[in-house]
């Protein structure tokens, strides 16, 4: 159902951003030293009800293509939170280039689950 009014839809694509980026840090609690056994479970499942109630099959490719890649956003936001440390220890660059690494490696990895999403 669309909302009448265009801020009401912005709203609505904020939650559902939220709800995935949030799958996708639960998601990266099954990497140590957390090792969370029932979060990839829970996350994946997450995306899939996501996946499936929001990307219509004739808006399959572009919706599921970003849909997913907000997800891939969370994961490896979390998942590659040494990158920052591992950067200043073993080059001169500073921490806020390390942190602007951080993001940028984890929007190319997040390409991938992006293109998944995409095909599914």
């Amino acid at each position: 159902m669309r909302s009448p009014l265009p801020a009401l839809r912005f709203f609505k694509g904020l939650e559902l951003a939220s709800v995935l980026v949030g799958a996708g840090l639960l998601l990266a609690l099954s990497t140590p030293p957390y090792s969370q056994a029932w979060a990839p479970l829970v996350a994946v499942t997450i995306l899939a009800v996501v996946l499936f109630r929001e990307a219509p099959p004739e808006k399959r490719v572009r919706r599921g293509f970003g849909l997913s890649f907000l997800f891939g956003v969370g994961v490896n936001v979390a998942a590659l939170r040494f990158v920052p440390a591992v950067i200043v220890r073993f080059t001169p660059l500073s921490y806020p280039v390390a942190l602007l690494a951080l993001v940028l490696l984890s929007l190319a990895q997040a390409l991938a689950f992006g293109v998944v999403g995409g095909v599914f």
